[in-house]
């Protein structure tokens, strides 16, 4: 896209990435919300510098870091209640901003995201047998055992019994073969 023929110049790299920046914006609807604004730096305006062969450098922008800083705060509290209005106040931004700008950032409603994190953590739980699945479903805040169910399901193509019985197993097998070897090494 952009060339560099020779040493870099700060002040072409500046003006090829505004020039991007520019050709991007119109090609982009604009209706003036700050969703709006907040999409096209996140998905369409490169930032950053050109590199030696002409590549833009990508350096992390405003919407970017609130991203991960909603994502990480879903992640630290996803045993917990979570709410589109908390999320909204840890991205400073308003509920109906936040969750355009959610979607059109990862794809998916902020609740589906959590849902398939606590699935992730959910997994992690199933693996002790001893942990009744209940108590897992609580754990990571479903509001019943049917709905922990039907998700899990849903984003693992099996239930939680199913998948605990498949982590046994192959916990099962692991420990079987790590004693193989260690017999197998020790003769």
């Amino acid at each position: 896209m952009f060339r560099s023929s020779t040493q870099s110049n700060p002040l072409i790299e500046d003006t090829a990435c505004t020039a991007y920046s520019v050709d991007r914006a119109r090609d982009y609807e604009f209706d003036g919300s700050a969703a709006t604004v907040l999409r096209a730096d996140t998905q369409m305006v490169p930032t950053g510098s050109l590199s030696e062969n002409g590549v833009i450098q990508r350096e992390t922008t405003g919407s970017q870091r609130r991203l991960h800083r909603v994502l990480e705060f879903i992640d630290m509290h996803c045993d917990r209640p979570l709410s589109v209005e908390t999320l909204a106040e840890v991205a400073c931004l308003s509920k109906s901003h936040f969750a355009r700008f959610f979607k059109a950032a990862t794809g998916m409603s902020p609740h589906r995201l959590i849902s398939e994190r606590r699935i992730a953590y959910a997994k992690l739980l199933l693996e002790d047998p001893k942990k009744p699945v209940l108590s897992v479903a609580l754990i990571c805040h479903f509001s019943s055992h049917a709905n922990f169910c039907k998700t899990f399901r849903r984003v693992t193509g099996m239930t939680p019994g199913q998948y605990r019985a498949a982590a046994i197993r192959r916990a099962t097998a692991h420990t079987i073969m790590q004693r193989g070897s260690t017999l197998n090494g020790a003769a």
